[in-house]
């Protein structure tokens, strides 16, 4: 009577690192201090309530991209992530985007977001409401832009 068990999650893990392999060959990464699962759900998800770090390989161990996040939060029956709370993302070039709150259709392969965005790089600060990329993170595309931007003739 002091626990309702109905909203426990059916499984709990500390200190997680899941790979995603592709012919043999780790492609992604993600290591989490935390991860809940709640299969019984409607829709079931995963809860990464202490946040996560996803890394994604071109050839294992040569980084391509990274994720960071301090909350996430996984639908797992349509295959969405939605990542919360400090969010950067940084791509194989080095360009770095922060966020509030983004999302991951991995049926797609695009990231997403509504919400303010901050594209940095080595020679421009842009600034956004909402953004398009594909999974990679080596192309990022601002919505509704405004920023500093260098101009070569």
């Amino acid at each position: 009577s002091f626990v309702n068990t109905e909203k426990l999650p059916e499984l709990y893990a500390e200190n997680i690192e899941i790979l995603r392999m592709d012919s043999g060959k780790i492609v992604v990464k993600v290591t989490a201090p935390v991860l809940e699962r709640f299969s019984k759900e409607k829709p079931p998800y995963d809860l990464f309530k202490k946040g996560l770090i996803a890394i994604s390989y071109k050839n294992y161990p040569i980084q391509d991209s990274y994720i960071y996040c301090k909350y996430a939060k996984c639908n797992t029956e349509k295959n969405i992530w939605e990542a919360r709370n400090d969010v950067v993302v940084v791509s194989s070039e080095g360009d770095t985007l922060r966020t509030e709150q983004m999302f991951w259709d991995m049926n797609t392969g695009e990231i997403y977001s509504d919400k303010s965005v901050q594209i940095t790089n080595d020679k421009e600060i842009v600034y956004g409401v909402g953004f398009e990329a594909n999974q990679k993170s080596d192309h990022f595309k601002a919505k509704h832009i405004k920023g500093i931007f260098n101009i070569e003739e």
